[in-house]
């Protein structure tokens, strides 16, 4: 998910390297402009005013993005929360975590705030 933040902050994917020594492979293509404004200005607005506002206060120029992942047989729902500020991209999940602004959302606004301090 911190891929999918980086790509929305850059317009471009960019693949994660886990090994020092791998080069990074290049996107194909990147997002176009529309798409590219609008998932900024959803990002935004829900750092702002949205389910991540709480997390995200007082960090200027963050835009977020929270989720649920339903798990099914009665477990409780795993939460995420990707995010993004300047050049830098995070994501953070948590198994029964229910919500990501509560379980999620305050590692990652943490890491921002280390970050990009």
């Amino acid at each position: 998910m911190a891929s999918v933040a980086a790509t929305v902050q850059n317009g471009t994917f960019r693949m994660p390297i886990l090994l020092p020594d791998l080069p990074q492979q290049p996107a194909a293509r990147r997002l176009s402009k529309g798409v590219l404004n609008d998932l900024r200005a959803l990002m935004t607005r829900t750092a702002q005013s949205g389910t991540a506002a709480g997390p995200m206060a007082g960090i200027p120029g963050a835009a977020a993005k929270t989720g649920t992942a339903e798990v099914g047989g009665g477990k409780p729902a795993d939460s995420w929360f990707t995010a993004y500020r300047g050049d830098l991209a995070v994501a953070a999940e948590v198994e029964g975590g229910l919500h990501g602004a509560q379980s999620a959302g305050p590692a990652v606004a943490e890491l921002l705030r280390i970050g990009n301090g």
